[in-house]
């Protein structure tokens, strides 16, 4: 086959730690798809206020022939769009490769609770999401 043939998302995760091996393996620890922020205090907030997440979001491109480029976005629950830091190019020459993009460290704003979305985007186009979903816990101190 040649030309460039579009790949597939054979994954995309948020998790907690990526390692990755020296025969390019990687070990995903502790996938996540919620997270619980707990403020606590003598008079805690009633309504979670704007907090950052950081956060490492792995995405695995596949099945694909050329070269391509991946980004992401996060969508919060009132459709506000954190666009990519970036964007990533990448070369398949194999339809039985793949690619796999590690982001460390990504700092995530989190105006409110509710579901998010991370919009795995493939050559300008989004090509496949997952939700995520964020719980604020007020815990009152009592004196």
């Amino acid at each position: 086959m040649t030309g460039p043939i579009e790949p597939y998302l054979k994954y995309g995760v948020i998790c907690e730690q990526v390692l990755a091996e020296k025969d390019d393996v990687l070990s995903l620890i502790r996938i996540v798809d919620k997270f619980t922020i707990t403020i606590t205090g003598k008079e805690p907030p009633d309504q979670l206020p704007e907090v950052t997440k950081v956060m490492t979001i792995v995405m695995c491109w596949a099945g694909g022939l050329g070269t391509h480029e991946a980004t992401f976005n996060i969508q919060a629950p009132g459709g506000e769009t954190q666009p990519s830091p970036q964007s990533w190019s990448f070369n398949l020459d194999a339809l039985n490769r793949s690619h796999s993009i590690i982001v460390r460290g990504l700092p995530v704003r989190i105006p409110t609770q509710g579901v998010y979305w991370i919009q795995f985007v493939l050559n300008g186009e989004v090509k496949s999401r997952i939700p995520f979903q964020v719980v604020y816990q007020r815990q009152k101190l009592h004196e």
